[in-house]
């Protein structure tokens, strides 16, 4: 019995190794503090999400594609988005990833 408890310890401790590099990103890309989704601006604003992407869509700053919102290349090169991967378990209960973006700090130029 003590046998297989150190076992069950050794395989966790293994698969705590693995995951570290994967947790290490998720700490520092992910949940960085240098960037904000459109619903946090937005809402800082006094509007909707919905409303902020449409106003910089219609300003000529980004547009829709893939279901996701890209910048025209004339802001591309300039650090005002990043985009995050978000993983997400589908319907057939596997591990999926969806991309979107994010603003970093210097957003607000343009509202």
């Amino acid at each position: 019995r003590v046998q297989e408890k150190e076992m069950v310890i050794d395989q966790q401790q293994q698969e705590l190794i693995k995951q570290a590099p994967k947790v290490d990103y998720h700490d520092t890309v992910l949940m960085s503090e240098g960037t904000h989704n459109i619903n946090a601006i937005a809402k800082e604003l006094g509007m909707s999400a919905r409303l902020l992407n449409n106003r910089l869509k219609g300003m000529g700053v980004q547009y829709r594609q893939g279901g996701m919102w890209l910048l025209y290349s004339k802001y591309q090169h300039m650090g005002l988005t990043a985009t995050k991967t978000t993983p997400y378990v589908d319907s057939n209960g596997e591990i999926k990833t969806s991309l979107r973006t994010v603003w970093t700090e210097i957003h607000s130029q343009f509202v």
